[in-house]
């Protein structure tokens, strides 16, 4: 699955940030940055060795406090 920067943006860091009550621009920016520093992983859906999820890269135990 392919994102471009503006769809990752809107699509899924923007409305994580609102959910989760953390928006800001600066947040969005902080992500996106860490997003494209981690480029080679945006198409990573699955989980990597089992220990981390995402373009992210979370780790489960991240993942469950944060959700």
């Amino acid at each position: 699955m392919d994102l471009s920067p503006k769809e990752l943006r809107e699509m899924v860091i923007r409305p994580t940030l609102v959910s989760l009550g953390k928006h800001s621009q600066a947040a969005e920016n902080l992500l996106m940055a860490i997003a494209s520093v981690k480029q080679e992983n945006i198409n990573r859906l699955e989980a990597t060795n089992g220990k981390a999820y995402g373009i992210f890269q979370i780790d489960v135990p991240s993942h469950q406090r944060v959700w």
